[in-house]
């Protein structure tokens, strides 16, 4: 005896699922911050390499490498508690304008250092310093500018892009530099990466935050109602 066996319907394809993967670059704001970000990981990965090839180049010392990297690196993790304070405290968009262009001051003393063949090691210490103490006041400010573009609901996609892009630029900087080191030379390839990690352009043209208004109410109570001490 036949039966009729009864087959469920398949389910119809998600054909929109990668543009809900990448709903947050809908945003033209999100898209300018999300582009600054992308720049500025990817100069900053690739900075560290050109950035190792002068010091050994300099010192011929493979302990200079390391001290110079101790240098950026202690003093990013002391100041990293201060820049989350500050993001939370002052406009992000201009908190970001101030610290890249204390980093602009930097990389300009820095390049003009090399360029006329006065870069010496403790040059590079404490550069390496003031750009580890600015550092934590970019990246905190960078990541926190984005809830008042995309808002809590876009917020977990944005922040997926964010992360997504940065894990990228860490492979892709320091092989990037390592062809422009090739290609065009160490003091170069300087210029360029500190160039693109200064870059301003992308932040300037975000329009400023608004001020949240203060909508607690202060409850007033009679004087005959207040408790009273005896």
């Amino acid at each position: 005896m036949a039966t009729d066996k009864q087959i469920s319907p398949r389910p119809a394809p998600d054909v929109g699922g990668w543009r809900s993967a990448v709903s947050s670059l809908s945003s033209a704001q999100f898209r300018r911050v999300f582009a600054g970000n992308m720049a500025f990981f990817l100069a900053m990965q690739g900075q560290s390499l050109v950035r190792s090839v002068i010091v050994y180049d300099i010192t011929k010392s493979k302990l200079a490498l390391g001290t110079v990297s101790a240098s950026v690196a202690i003093t990013m993790l002391l100041a990293s508690p201060i820049g989350g304070v500050l993001a939370d405290r002052i406009e992000r968009r201009k908190l970001i304008l101030m610290a890249q262009g204390a980093a602009l001051v930097a990389e300009t003393i820095f390049f003009a250092l090399l360029i006329t063949d006065r870069l010496e090691f403790w040059h590079m210490i404490v550069l390496g310093a003031s750009m580890g103490c600015v550092f934590p006041l970019i990246m905190p400010a960078r990541q926190a500018i984005v809830v008042n573009i995309v808002g809590k609901r876009g917020l977990g996609n944005a922040m997926a892009l964010n992360m997504a892009g940065m894990n990228i630029m860490r492979v892709l900087g320091p092989a990037a530099a390592g062809f422009l080191i090739y290609a065009i030379g160490v003091k170069r390839s300087e210029e360029h990466t500190s160039e693109l990690q200064s870059r301003r352009k992308l932040v300037c043209r975000l329009p400023p935050e608004k001020k949240k208004k203060n909508t607690t109410r202060v409850r007033t109570h009679h004087p005959d109602t207040l408790p009273r001490c005896y």
